[in-house]
């Protein structure tokens, strides 16, 4: 193995021998690590394994939050079980791909540009509409339930509300909520989404953001990424560099998710909203357990 500045994956000046090394198979796999883990320096590194008759390179960027954790003034490399999994096995991931040689280019060695390639990462905005609502206000409008951050269920379908408002009908036929669209707060942090199931007139309020897929099953599988600990992450890497951790619709658009969001994500998501109702039945059965017989 071998610890090599970043910069010499990318340099013009290096192609052809970078070129050369890795069409004659003998590079296993390009390892970028994370930011600072060698204390007083800034450069970017990379690992390379090197080794013979390789017919691919396997490409694997550990340069994300994912893999890494402040300690101090400086970062260390996280999960790295994980990471030495991918290595060893040699797993196509959403940090890694297997590039074949002819399929190598002189123009850059660094992971994040055959990632980059492979299309594991994409914008939000490139299967989703985003918005926030408006003022629907009016007197003698049409009733309908506002949904707020309170109204959302944890672990099950946001279906209804107990505030009951009046809208303008053009404004609320602009702005009502239909079934999978993903809810999150406006403000803060991304503790809370939602996921929307109903048949009556919901408009959220001014504090909620709105995703709306184009496809149904890419909603459940959004809905369980921005859930999960790595959307988590990503998400409130957003909120933290909003302007008083406020987030926009054009920002939410920039954010980065997997090409591959899953499969059968419906059945995922039906499975945890059921594993709640059992939850919820078992608290009864405790609670009960623990009144006072008389």
């Amino acid at each position: 193995m071998v610890l090599v500045r970043e910069s010499l994956l990318k340099r013009g000046q290096e192609a052809k021998i970078r070129t050369k090394i890795a069409l004659e198979g003998s590079i296993e796999a390009i390892v970028s690590l994370p930011k600072g883990i060698v204390p007083h320096t800034k450069e970017d590194l990379s690992l390379i394994v090197l080794s013979k008759e390789n017919k691919n390179i396997l490409f694997v960027d550990a340069n994300r939050p994912y893999f890494s954790k402040r300690q101090g003034k400086r970062n260390t490399i996280y999960r790295v079980e994980e990471l030495v999994e991918i290595v060893l096995k040699r797993q196509k991931s959403e940090y890694s791909t297997l590039v074949p040689l002819q399929e190598i280019s002189a123009v850059s060695l660094s992971p994040t540009y055959y990632l980059k390639a492979a299309g594991h990462d994409r914008n939000l905005g490139k299967i989703a509409t985003i918005f926030r609502a408006q003022r629907v206000a009016a007197t003698n409008g049409i009733p309908y339930q506002e949904i707020a951050i309170k109204d959302i269920v944890p672990n099950g379908y946001t279906s209804k509300s107990q505030t009951i408002k009046r809208a303008d009908p053009n404004k609320a036929a602009n702005f009502r909520l239909q079934s999978l669209d993903i809810l999150l707060p406006l403000r803060g942090s991304p503790s809370s989404i939602g996921i929307i199931k109903t048949s009556h007139l919901l408009i959220p309020n001014a504090g909620i953001i709105v995703i709306r897929t184009k496809k149904s099953e890419e909603a459940y599988c959004l809905y369980l990424y921005l859930r999960s600990a790595k959307g988590q992450q990503e998400l409130q890497k957003l909120y933290d560099t909003a302007p008083n951790k406020t987030l926009s619709p054009a920002l939410l658009q920039t954010l980065k998710i997997p090409k591959n969001l899953g499969r059968n994500c419906k059945e995922r998501v039906e499975r945890i909203f059921a594993y709640q109702k059992q939850i919820e039945k078992l608290e009864e059965k405790i609670e009960k357990e623990l009144m006072i017989e008389k």
